[in-house]
């Protein structure tokens, strides 16, 4: 998937902030002492993190020119597999 310069920044900005978003809301959860909530909560931790990682791993090979990202099949899914600058 090739992405311009601005595709690129709405993207891992998108990606930074609903990452940051699942995070506080994985933080916030934490406080309800119910078990099936705190499994939810770290579960949306991970969610959270891997967004904030992948942003910022677009963010790092942006250098204003947009980029190219690769994608693998698993089947079910689609793994991000690599990120390169354009």
């Amino acid at each position: 998937m090739f992405l311009d310069s601005n595709e690129t920044r709405t993207t891992y900005q998108s990606l930074k902030a609903g990452g940051g978003g699942a995070a506080s809301v994985a933080g916030i959860s934490r406080f309800i002492p119910i078990p099936p909530t705190q499994l939810a909560s770290a579960i949306g931790a991970a969610i959270g993190g891997g967004l904030i990682g992948f942003g910022q791993m677009i963010q790092d090979e942006h250098n204003g020119n947009g980029v190219r990202l690769r994608f693998t099949g698993l089947g079910y899914a689609a793994v991000p597999t690599g990120v390169f600058p354009q």
